[in-house]
């Protein structure tokens, strides 16, 4: 299955509240789906070059390996890498 990564273009009011909860430099960032969304939470963490970090963690909590999106894969409107493609 591939996951888009495209935040949404909503007012601060109308994202999904959840912070990322694991302690480290992204602890309590905040994801970038629409409130009441489906499937899995992610936030941006990084941008830099060539590529964006998300961190990722279930509706549980439970943290997710992080997912690497290349900017030639945003140009193809495909922003995240595919599931078991995530960085290590």
């Amino acid at each position: 299955m591939s996951a888009r990564r495209v935040a949404p273009d909503l007012p601060d009011g109308e994202l999904c509240s959840a912070t990322y909860p694991a302690h480290g430099p992204n602890y309590g960032a905040m994801c970038n789906q629409a409130e009441h969304h489906v499937g899995n939470h992610w936030a941006l963490a990084v941008v830099a070059g060539t590529y964006r970090l998300y961190v990722v963690w279930t509706l549980a909590g439970d943290v997710l390996p992080d997912e690497e999106a290349s900017l030639a894969d945003q140009a193809q409107g495909q922003t995240s890498p595919s599931e078991g493609d995530c960085l290590t």
